[in-house]
């Protein structure tokens, strides 16, 4: 649909309504406010709409279960077409974390805080404090244990899983 005085882009209207949006995100018809994570959104017929994945449906098409909406260039207010893509929740994370938006830790990797000389524990928290406990009781002080000594007291836990690399 074209027809918005001075304009050449492409809209098209949201619901059947007196809404219209174009292919640059620019919403007609209805107030856009800014969420509390940077996205705006608007309000129809007792609905919340955001304006990136409105953007998509509208001019690309449904957006599967299980997807997300990236904004390429990691600007959450720049809904053109092009700097949309469809993506799943773990790709989405990872282009978060490669372009800087995301200090996330990698979770096997020299990134992660419990990686040290070559190996990092996982256990849950309840193993973490029984282990805690246990150096407690043998009077061991766990900030100054090496990663070796942690290793041979959690091994006596029975969730205890240590990886090594």
């Amino acid at each position: 649909m074209y027809g918005v005085e001075g304009s050449n882009r492409p809209w098209r209207r949201v619901d059947n309504s007196e809404v219209i949006i174009s292919n640059f995100g620019t919403v007609i018809g209805r107030k856009v406010n800014f969420s509390n994570s940077g996205y705006g959104q608007f309000g129809l017929n007792g609905k919340r709409f955001y304006v990136h994945r409105t953007v998509y449906e509208l001019f690309i098409g449904a957006i599967p279960s299980g997807y997300e909406i990236n904004h390429i260039n990691g600007d959450k207010s720049d809904n053109r077409v092009e700097n949309l893509e469809l993506l799943t929740r773990s790709q989405n994370l990872t282009h978060a974390y490669k372009i800087g938006l995301s200090k996330a830790y990698q979770r096997n990797g020299k990134k992660n805080p419990n990686y040290k000389n070559g190996a990092y524990l996982t256990m849950s928290n309840n193993d973490y404090h029984k282990a805690w406990e246990r150096a407690k009781i043998r009077g061991l002080k766990w900030k100054e244990m090496s990663i070796n000594e942690r290793i041979e007291l959690l091994k006596t836990e029975r969730k205890y899983r240590c990886k090594s690399t």
